[in-house]
């Protein structure tokens, strides 16, 4: 809890399927998504596209609206050989005093909100295609320029978290991102999975001796559901 990874998130599309599966009751993955959005928007006034990809499973792409559910525009399987490392930082998170920052931000027609969010959209068009294409090297490149635009545009990293990346990329090279609303909680990065568990292991002596209370997680994709369906793009108009 409060680290940055959807945790209750999935404990509420969790509760919803329970509830649903005790009443007897059908329940379609855009049902599902709309319940958990509302019931979570009207707490935090997120965005959710935490629920869509719990939802949808593998990897996916969405483009946010202002309360309504995001629409989903791609839905791809996770590459098979990489494996997503998880640190820990053992630090809370609060993802309530973000998101209303970025609301008063809004509200007030920041320039700055305005070009993270422009930064933001370039990393992931980045991402989305080194995911498609399996490139892992561009991934990496894209959670560096998206770190760097949530650290340096939103102050949402930490001296913690700044001094984890460091160590991350120091001791087995490793380009890894907050998660999250920031200001503490976890950071990932995805690696070869058969590099997994020798990373893991040095990172944690590494992190260990200054953090002893970080933990470095190894985790797989969840396949994709066939829950959710992926709008189609739209065609485009051509000018001469």
């Amino acid at each position: 809890m409060a680290s940055g990874l959807s945790s209750s998130s999935s404990l509420i599309i969790g509760l919803f399927r329970t509830f649903a599966r005790h009443l007897d009751l059908e329940l379609d993955g855009a049902t599902l998504l709309q319940w958990a959005y509302d019931h979570e928007y009207a707490i935090y006034h997120g965005g959710g596209m935490d629920q869509t990809s719990i939802i949808a499973g593998g990897a996916t792409l969405t483009e946010g609206r202002d309360g309504s559910v995001p629409v989903l525009t791609g839905c791809v399987p996770f590459p098979e050989d990489w494996t997503i490392v998880v640190i820990d930082s053992a630090t809370p998170k609060c993802t309530s005093r973000h998101l209303a920052d970025v609301r008063r931000q809004h509200a007030q027609g920041d320039p700055t909100l305005r070009r993270y969010i422009a930064a933001a959209d370039g990393c992931a068009e980045k991402a989305w295609s080194a995911v498609v294409s399996a490139d892992l090297t561009l991934l990496g490149e894209a959670m560096t320029e998206a770190h760097t635009a949530m650290r340096d545009i939103q102050h949402m990293s930490s001296e913690v978290l700044e001094d984890m990346r460091r160590t991350a990329r120091r001791t087995v090279g490793l380009p890894v991102k907050i998660t999250g609303a920031g200001g503490g909680g976890s950071m990932i990065g995805v690696c070869r999975s058969g590099d997994a568990a020798e990373i893991r292991h040095l990172l944690s002596r590494h992190l260990h001796e200054e953090y002893p209370h970080a933990r470095v997680l190894l985790a797989d994709a969840a396949p994709l559901t066939g829950d959710l369906r992926a709008a189609r793009p739209q065609p485009q108009e051509l000018s001469a």
